[in-house]
């Protein structure tokens, strides 16, 4: 039933503070949350169009078949394009930079900052011109089967002060001591597309963004039902230990399993590390598994993108 390797609650010590606290009043009430979310969001996934996977066009033809064979497709934007953007976002990110090292302790989100369309508005435009000029929108709407826009936009920052604080050293692979950490797929249901950019120059040492060869064909609508539903309701590890196993899966769950299992490690030797020196523009499927910006030698200035459908357009009568 489910293709993505199952959480082992019982099995890692750090969670024996929450498992001896679950009674069955914690059981309930958990399961209470979460069925009537589940159901919900199961009948609205069956009901959704899956990507196309046999489009084929011309403009950003190649794009699109490497989201729709690998789950993700490297591209580059003009230089036009290129210099505009990061005209306009790179003194942000400095700034983002300079904060993130003053911080003792730094954390995932003192590194993001989310865009607003209408402060941002120059950003936005730069951005859907260079994805517009590369063939990246084809590439997407192809993929989606329905025309989309730009919904928001995150700049993220990632620092090896940071990920070391997070994760540890990293060894000789650019991978913390457990392998699997940050193994994950995204909660919104569609588009499952979304596009990052780099900033800066990402090689392996800059923490760039890993994608799990054709990961975006493994989920089933149950399995990616139950795993979106309980990252939408942000349960705690108490939670999910309440849970039944076959209810709590999620889908940030690499730091759940066992990075030893046979399912893990074929995730492991399917992980591609997304960066060629001279791309930088990537779409992928965010049902795929994925994770990214562990920086073992420098940094990675990164704008993260999210796209909804077009408006239809309205009839002048």
């Amino acid at each position: 039933m489910f293709a993505l390797p199952l959480a082992g609650y019982d099995s890692l010590p750090w969670l024996e503070r929450f498992r001896v606290l679950v009674t069955d009043d914690l059981r309930r009430e958990a399961l209470a949350s979460f069925l009537p979310a589940f159901e919900e969001r199961y009948q609205r996934r069956l009901q959704l169009a899956p990507p196309n996977l046999t489009a084929r066009i011309e403009t950003g033809g190649e794009m699109l078949q490497g989201l729709q064979h690998d789950g993700y497709a490297l591209g580059a934007l003009t230089d036009h394009s290129r210099r505009e953007i990061r005209e306009l976002t790179l003194p942000i990110a400095t700034r983002l930079h300079a904060s993130l090292d003053a911080i003792a302790r730094p954390k995932f989100e003192h590194g993001h900052i989310r865009f607003d369309q209408e402060t941002h508005a120059p950003i936005f435009a730069a951005v859907s011109a260079g994805l517009a000029g590369c063939g990246a929108w084809h590439a997407l709407n192809a993929y989606a089967g329905k025309p989309l826009v730009l919904q928001s936009m995150g700049l993220q920052v990632n620092t090896a002060k940071e990920t070391r604080f997070k994760y540890g050293e990293l060894d000789s692979s650019g991978l913390p001591e457990r392998a699997t950490s940050y193994f994950h797929v995204d909660s919104n249901d569609w588009p499952s597309v979304k596009v990052l950019i780099y900033l800066t120059d990402v090689g392996p040492e800059q923490g760039p963004f890993r994608y799990v060869h054709g990961a975006h064909r493994l989920m089933e609508p149950f399995e990616a039902a139950v795993r979106k539903t309980n990252d939408k309701l942000k349960h705690t590890a108490l939670t999910l230990c309440a849970l039944p196993q076959q209810y709590a899966q999620h889908a940030y769950f690499g730091d759940y399993i066992d990075p030893s299992s046979p399912a893990s490690l074929r995730l492991l030797r399917d992980e591609a590390q997304v960066c060629d020196g001279r791309s930088d523009l990537i779409l992928f499927d965010n049902n795929g598994v994925h994770r990214g910006g562990m920086v073992r030698d420098g940094h990675r200035y990164m704008l993260q993108c999210m796209f909804l459908r077009a408006p239809k357009p309205t009839k002048d009568f």
